[in-house]
């Protein structure tokens, strides 16, 4: 496998959207802190560096997408895997060559992403609210769930050789993924009750007891809505870029055995895909 993932770490640092996304990512965290820094002085609204630093789960979900999408479609294009099989690598070690590339070239943009945030968002916000700590254990469980992310678009690609297909397959996945989750996330977040209140209109003043909200979820339904918004993608995403995620070490283990379960599924169909 090593020669299979020199060449393609070669490969891809040749491939130009590569290293237009890194550079997008670069920018992207040096700009929120920026826009952050400027509105706080503009409106002498509080901002801190926690509010930009985990963005980049969001962004890195969507580029990711089309990276691993054009990076293995351009094997199939290129005729490299039939090449590959011809003289001698199994389909399992080209599959894992390609995930970890993927894997790689994700993890690079997070951290290029990062490293501007800290540079710029340290000087201009301060420090972060919460601990060193919480903010590594944070950091390393989002970078398990961009993992997650790159084996699922991974296992798309490997099985469909039309690149164009795969982006698209992979962008809507993602959107699909992100809708569902802030969707859990909203409704998780409805208050338990409608709070008392007073207002005057022409009949006078009217005041409106506390009273139960219908919406608001209870039980064992709760319970299912918190894990499956801990468990898909989707809301681990709205909890990581939100700062909200209350017990990362849960959601790192979820996107681990999603990991699992993607690659051994994908590895499974892709020794039984027809390549001609």
């Amino acid at each position: 496998m090593s020669k299979l993932l020199y060449a393609g770490f070669w490969r891809l640092m040749k491939n130009k959207f590569f290293w237009i996304s890194t550079a997008f990512m670069a920018f992207m965290g040096f700009y929120f802190p920026y826009m952050y820094y400027i509105r706080m002085k503009q409106d002498g609204l509080l901002s801190i560096i926690d509010n930009a630093f985990f963005i980049y789960v969001l962004l890195i979900g969507i580029i990711s997408s089309v990276l691993c999408s054009l990076f293995t479609g351009k094997e199939y294009s290129d005729g490299t895997i039939r090449n590959k099989i011809a003289i001698g690598y199994s389909r399992v070690t080209i599959y894992f060559s390609n995930l970890i590339l993927c894997i790689l070239a994700s993890l690079f943009m997070c951290f290029a992403f990062m490293i501007t945030v800290l540079a710029t968002g340290l000087p201009l916000l301060g420090a972060f609210s919460i601990g060193v700590p919480e903010v590594i254990g944070l950091t390393l469980s989002s970078l398990v769930l961009c993992i997650c992310l790159v084996s699922i678009y991974t296992l798309i690609t490997m099985l469909n050789k039309n690149k164009t297909t795969s982006a698209i397959t992979c962008i809507l996945g993602f959107f699909l993924l992100l809708f569902i989750g802030v969707y859990l996330s909203s409704r998780l977040g409805e208050p338990e009750t409608f709070e008392e209140y007073i207002y005057t209109d022409n009949a006078g003043t009217i005041n409106e007891e506390e009273v139960p909200n219908p919406n608001y979820l209870r039980g064992t339904k709760r319970d299912i809505y918190i894990f499956i918004n801990d468990f898909l993608p989707g809301g681990q995403i709205i909890q990581f870029s939100g700062m909200t995620a209350a017990h990362p070490e849960m959601l790192a283990l979820y996107s681990m055995i999603i990991t699992v379960v993607t690659t051994g599924f994908g590895v499974i169909l892709f020794r039984k895909k027809d390549l001609n």
